[in-house]
């Protein structure tokens, strides 16, 4: 239940594009903090293929100083 927990674990079933599972574990994680932010970004662009979602939820978590979600913006563009 832990949400950095749920963050990490994200991060794992994004990498194996279980999208249903990442979903999941989202839920449970902090939608505050960046990272979070970030996979949510991924998880639109790759799992549910909303790239103009994706576009935002990138455009935030980089706002926040997140370095890869600037990285993963800049990918899309």
């Amino acid at each position: 239940e832990d949400p950095i927990a749920n963050l990490n674990a994200s991060s794992v079933a994004l990498r194996k594009r279980d999208f249903e599972l990442a979903r999941k574990y989202l839920l449970k994680a902090d939608a505050s903090r960046p990272e979070t932010m970030n996979n949510l970004g991924v998880l639109a662009l790759l799992g549910d293929d909303r790239q103009a979602d994706a576009r935002t939820l990138f455009m935030q978590a980089a706002a926040l100083g997140l370095a890869v979600a600037q990285q993963n913006l800049n990918d899309l563009e």
